[in-house]
């Protein structure tokens, strides 16, 4: 398994292997007051990338990360998780 990502993040993934895996996401693109915070939990860090670039560019899936242990380390913020999706899609 071959992921994009800095050193401390990859450290911080290795440390937590196990997950739970949480990706969290917003289902407006502009903030509002209506605007919802979704959250998924995942079994394994592949699962959650796998979820997320499947749902890229769909309404209603916005700004998506990826954490473990909650909110305590971010594996993949927008950026991260977008460039993460771009190179699997070869792009």
């Amino acid at each position: 398994m071959t992921f994009d990502m800095t050193p401390s993040q990859r450290a911080r993934w290795q440390r937590e292997a196990e997950g739970p895996f949480t990706l969290f996401y917003t289902n407006q693109k502009e903030w509002s007051m209506s605007q919802a915070t979704e959250i998924r939990s995942f079994k394994t860090l592949e699962t959650a990338i796998n979820y997320a670039c499947e749902r890229l560019g769909v309404p209603g899936f916005y700004d998506p990360m990826i954490t473990v242990n909650g909110l305590a380390d971010t594996l993949f913020a927008t950026v991260e998780l977008e460039r993460e999706c771009r190179r699997r899609l070869g792009a």
